[in-house]
């Protein structure tokens, strides 16, 4: 599995700029797709269906159906099934060449933004 070929946005390390390119920071932009919606609501079923299945585990049978939609919708789930889906393919990118990615970032058009380390991905 290989990235697209990203935009180089330069060569750092520790926070200077460097000659050798001892660290190279790329970027991806990845856009809303119409593509992805059919994807994101099966992962959605999916999701809402695990949430029921602990719940009735956990109160032994009584679930609010509606409050655990609730839940899920209010925790960003479009945020988190593209970060899912991006952790994975980017942390596949690393295990083919180890060095090749060491941490990778998130950054929302909302402002919010979430730096994952490949020991912690």
């Amino acid at each position: 599995k290989k990235l697209p070929e990203p935009l180089g946005i330069g060569y750092v390390k520790n926070g200077t700029s460097t000659t050798n390119g001892s660290s190279r920071y790329n970027a991806i932009l990845i856009g809303n797709s119409k593509s992805m919606w059919p994807m994101f609501i099966r992962w959605l079923r999916s999701e809402y269906a695990l949430k029921i299945h602990a719940a009735a585990e956990f109160t032994e049978g009584a679930v609010d159906k509606e409050e655990v939609l609730r839940q899920l919708l209010h925790n960003d789930p479009l945020d988190a099934f593209v970060s899912k889906n991006l952790s994975s393919v980017f942390r596949s990118c690393g295990f083919v060449s180890p060095s090749s990615v060491i941490s990778f970032e998130f950054f929302w058009s909302n402002g919010k933004r979430s730096k994952i380390g490949m020991s912690t991905a």
